[in-house]
């Protein structure tokens, strides 16, 4: 009996090693070698990868489950990203070197669809900044033709002209052909220029720089021969209310107005003044400097030319006396 039960023994062991995957045996069938040996290399492969768990390589990539009727809104919204900036890449390369040089972006956009978003800012910007100038335009445009009516008048145009002021007749030109009406224009410049910072002048005007110190009256001579130079001390010259240079009322004034009429081409009188206004007046500053320059040509000889050149700019209010 013993030597039955132990070939019985036996029998049952060969039986188990043998048995299929499926056959609910306790072996191994991937480790097992006598299956190995018969099954092929293939199908050891297949097997292990049925087996693998698999593994993600970061926790980036892992998605969560879905749910059903529950889409995953985190894996829609990549893929719509992704599918939105390769269809926008995709379109600026497919538009040649030669049509992104030479279509304009309307163009563009009727061709290939791309929308002219620079050319839309552009247009934007052009827009707000005419708007801008308009409006500076429209709010000073009444106090600068204001003020330069009454600047042409107290330096380019007599104290006779007042009819031809009301009318708005300004004289932009003015023509003197002897010199005793040359020193009567610019004699009564000079006195219409102090007269602006006196109890007669309809508004508030200043002869004086922020610091106190009072804006000179400066003549310069351009001479026809250039021995006459700055460093001699004939090309500049200032005039104030007790000065009036070659312009004075002497006889030695006027010898010396007779020589360098002979020897000039042109002279420039230059007056400066700040004006005041309240900020309720319709400007962009309460404070404006004006330059005003008479210029005198003497180029053709004969008579006297003067014209009279106006600017503006904004003065420091820090110090208004």
């Amino acid at each position: 009996m013993k030597s039955g039960e132990g070939s019985y023994n036996r029998a049952r062991t060969q039986s188990n090693q043998f048995a299929a995957p499926n056959s609910g045996g306790k072996g191994n069938n991937n480790n097992n070698p006598l299956t190995n040996r018969l099954l092929g290399e293939d199908e050891r492969s297949l097997n292990r990868q049925k087996t693998a768990i698999p593994r993600a390589s970061s926790s980036n990539n892992i998605l969560p489950p879905l749910t059903p009727g529950q889409p995953n809104s985190r894996f829609s919204q990549r893929s719509s990203t992704l599918l939105t900036s390769s269809v926008i890449s995709g379109k600026h390369q497919q538009v040649p070197l030669v049509d992104r040089i030479k279509l304009g972006p309307l163009s563009k956009y009727s061709r290939y669809g791309i929308f002219p978003w620079e050319f839309v800012i552009h247009l934007c910007i052009v827009f707000f900044t005419t708007f801008q100038i308009m409006a500076m335009v429209q709010t000073t445009g009444a106090y600068s033709r204001s003020q330069a009516n009454l600047f042409y008048f107290k330096f380019l145009n007599s104290d006779d002209d007042q009819d031809s002021y009301n009318k708005q007749d300004i004289q932009y030109l003015n023509n003197f052909y002897t010199r005793t009406d040359l020193k009567g224009f610019v004699a009564q410049s000079i006195e219409n220029y102090y007269a602006l910072d006196s109890n007669y002048s309809m508004d508030d005007y200043l002869l004086t720089d922020p610091q106190g110190a009072p804006y000179p009256i400066t003549a310069r001579y351009f001479y026809l021969s250039s021995a006459f130079n700055e460093t001699s001390g004939n090309a500049v010259e200032y005039y104030d209310k007790d000065h009036l240079g070659p312009f004075g009322p002497n006889p030695e004034d006027d010898d010396r107005l007779k020589w360098i009429l002979q020897n000039i081409e042109s002279m420039t009188i230059d007056y400066q003044v700040r004006n005041i206004i309240p900020w309720e007046v319709p400007a962009t500053a309460n404070c404006y400097l004006w330059n005003m320059t008479q210029r005198f040509n003497f180029q053709s000889r004969g008579f006297m030319q003067v014209k009279l050149n106006l600017d503006r700019s904004v003065c420091d209010t820090s110090s208004t006396r």
